[in-house]
């Protein structure tokens, strides 16, 4: 998969822009990179739990232009593991872990994750949704509820 050339937050706006479901799975396709597919996994599977408290935590946004901000998103996505039900991260640590992540990155992006630890990207960006998401990565979200 390639690096990613635009940030998170620069692709779903993208997405805002346009209308059409199929220049919205075009623009999917044409930046899908490690850090997209995950955030998106992340947030559209009701088996991805994060063991963190609801909403955004209290940290220093990071108002730099993205291309100066002080880490890149698909640097800390690896990190998200570290936040999820079962990790070996004690849960006292999480939120501090988290904290410094979110203070790492240019913050449309932290944003972006606080909504997809909480599930809620689409009260963000209008235009990602589960449909979308299956159009353009079929086998990303896993239908747990038809598996009972």
């Amino acid at each position: 998969m390639k690096k990613m050339k635009l940030f998170p937050h620069e692709i779903f706006e993208k997405l805002q822009e346009v209308r059409a479901m199929k220049d919205r799975v075009q623009i999917l396709e044409d930046n899908a990179s490690f850090a997209l597919k995950t955030i998106l996994q992340a947030n559209f599977n009701d088996w991805v739990k994060f063991e963190l408290p609801e909403g955004s935590p209290p940290y220093t946004k990071d108002e730099n232009p993205p291309e100066h901000s002080a880490g890149r998103i698909e640097k800390v996505i690896p990190q998200l593991k570290l936040f999820v039900e079962g990790s070996k991260l004690p849960s006292y640590k999480k939120e501090g872990r988290f904290v410094q992540l979110l203070e790492s990155i240019h913050h449309k992006d932290a944003e972006i994750l606080i909504a997809m630890k909480d599930k809620s990207l689409m009260k963000l960006y209008s235009a990602i949704t589960p449909a979308l998401v299956k159009k353009a990565f079929p086998l990303l979200i896993r239908d747990t509820a038809s598996k009972k």
